[in-house]
């Protein structure tokens, strides 16, 4: 191949960043566009025209698909895991059990320092940090290159990503015993310089600095997405997904990359050997017996997965189901609309964030609205309790030191 063109493949790039781990002359960096998103540059002094970066991409070959063999909803007996998981904390035990017996693990963790959120091992972050969704695209391109070397010297590495980020290594490093992948339903991956400019604007209107931020929290309600915010100054808030402009932006896939409206990885096309979700077949099979507490729908896709299942389960309550009746987490996303996100997207990298989001307004019905109202009276009840004890703790904390 005498030129490669990456601009070529741009629409449908993932920001993976596997090209970057496969390029032997590093002539491959990943740069943020205007919209916040990671795309690979190539430098020509340094690339050879090899063609390993196309070759190697996901994201314009195939892979050969796995076949689902199983499937369970259930959950973590553990309820000090479940309570920290955001549905039925199947990930935590499979990765402590592979992390006590030597295997590398790799997952996606919010970094406070500017609230992005990065591919990192166990051995760089607690494994605790790798649970709990993270509703923004994470960069993986350095935690690719090192489990290519980690693959390469004989260890044993567990990763877990959206679909797409699975295929992207396994385009890169192939088949390899070695590699156990497991990925999730994804909705897409908002714009990381979207989430960041959100947290600008929450620590300006509380003029004190963000201290924890949660895109997933089970008060309240497991079913019912919910952001958690908690700032230096003791304050702490709780609010309803369809009342707060971040989730908005994403659940109405108007923060999304674009690759994410033509994904297809959004079907049966998983590549992990075990793929993950929120049971919401519980909401619609049966009601009744929804706690709230969480519950997690497991496939197994391969016998590499189910192997790994199986030396956990006796860590989980779990009930078999067909996987026909499982098939309903899977959709694609030929439905979703541009029009919306390109048109938050022309007024956000001219006007910015607060502007951006009134060129976007989202109808909802009356119902919904009564509904929205309900849940919000809760969640600032439950805020409300949540910030005078962090305040007590925080002044017996000032008290003794």
């Amino acid at each position: 191949m005498n030129k490669i063109d990456i601009s070529a493949v741009k629409e449908k790039c993932t920001g993976c960043g596997g090209c970057i781990a496969i390029c032997p002359t590093d002539a491959i960096t990943m740069k943020f566009n205007e919209e916040g998103f990671e795309y690979p540059i190539i430098d020509k002094n340094k690339c050879i025209s090899c063609g390993k970066c196309y070759t190697n991409c996901h994201a314009v070959n195939e892979l050969n698909k796995p076949n689902t063999n199983s499937a369970y909803f259930g959950r973590c007996k553990d309820e000090n895991i479940l309570s920290k998981s955001s549905s039925g904390g199947f990930y935590y035990p499979l990765a402590n059990r592979l992390e006590k017996a030597g295997w590398i693990i790799y997952g996606a963790v919010l970094l406070k320092e500017h609230w992005t959120v990065k591919h990192l091992s166990n051995k760089q972050e607690a494994l605790e940090k790798q649970m709990g969704s993270k509703y923004v695209q994470s960069s993986t391109y350095e935690a690719f290159c090192d489990i290519v070397k980690r693959l390469n010297n004989g260890e044993r590495v567990l990763f877990s990503g959206t679909p797409c980020q699975v295929a992207g290594l396994k385009s890169i490093v192939g088949k390899n015993d070695n590699l156990l992948c497991v990925d999730f339903i994804c909705h897409g991956v908002p714009s990381p310089k979207v989430l960041s400019d959100k947290v600008q604007d929450l620590e300006k209107q509380e003029n004190s600095k963000l201290n924890d931020l949660r895109f997933r929290t089970k008060l309240g309600y497991w079913s019912k997405h919910k952001l958690y915010t908690e700032f230096e100054n003791g304050k702490i808030a709780i609010d309803d997904c369809m009342c707060e402009d971040y989730f908005k932006l994403f659940l109405n896939n108007i923060s999304l990359r674009k690759c994410c409206f033509s994904c297809k990885y959004s079907d049966k096309q998983h590549f992990a050997d075990i793929t993950i979700a929120d049971y919401w077949g519980i909401l619609r099979n049966n009601p009744k017996n929804n706690d709230e507490k969480g519950l997690s729908l497991i496939i197994i896709n391969t016998d590499k997965g189910n192997n790994a299942f199986q030396m956990i389960k006796d860590e989980l309550d779990v009930t078999s189901l067909d996987s026909d009746n499982a098939s309903y987490v899977y959709k694609t996303h030929d439905n979703y609309s541009k029009n919306a996100r390109d048109k938050f997207f022309r007024a956000y990298t001219t006007q910015g964030y607060k502007a951006a989001i009134n060129q976007v307004p989202i109808k909802r019905s009356l119902i919904d609205k009564f509904f929205d109202l309900k849940r919000t009276l809760l969640y600032r009840k439950i805020a409300k309790k949540l910030t005078l004890l962090n305040n007590r703790k925080i002044k017996h904390t000032h008290k003794n030191s």
